[in-house]
Order: structure tokens, then sequence, then C-alpha cells
């Protein structure tokens, strides 16, 4: 009662590959992380991401898993990182 009226602008983002995923996380961490960040290995299969190696301290842990979470088409993350002592 009283709708003249409805428009769809409802679109369909495209799937996001899993090498588009893992390329976009280690330019990430290229680009924002220090230097052990960046011997870090990323892992992606069906969206699902894995990050192992090893960094200098917690802060450099928290900032490679939030650039996954962070990342388009990445729908979980498993974090084996080891903080080196």
């Amino acid at each position: 009662m009283g709708v003249k009226g409805v428009s769809d602008n409802i679109t369909i983002r495209p799937a996001v590959s899993s090498n588009d995923i893992k390329s976009d996380i280690e330019a990430a961490l290229k680009r924002w992380a220090t230097t052990n960040a960046r011997n870090l290995s990323v892992n992606v299969k069906d969206a699902n991401v894995t990050l192992s190696g090893i960094v200098d301290n917690q802060s450099e842990r928290e900032l490679a898993r939030h650039t996954a979470w962070g990342t388009p088409g990445a729908h979980k993350v498993v974090d084996d990182i080891t903080i080196a002592r």
C-alpha cells in the first residue's frame, strides 16, 4: 500500500582468486612490515589464509594478522607465526 515502484541497485562483486588474495597480502606486508615480518610465508586456499614464519615481536605478528584479515576476499586467517626470542 503506497509503494509505487522498486529500484534494484544491488550489484554482485566478482569472486577474488586465491592468487589475488596472496599477492595483496604479500604486497601489503612489504609496504608496511619491518624486515623480519617481510619474510613471512602466505598460503591461500579457498579464501583461507595461513601465515607462517618468524617475527621479532607481537606488534609485527599483529600487523601481519590484521593485514591478512583486511584483505578483500580473505574469509579465515590461521596464525602460525612464531615470535623470535
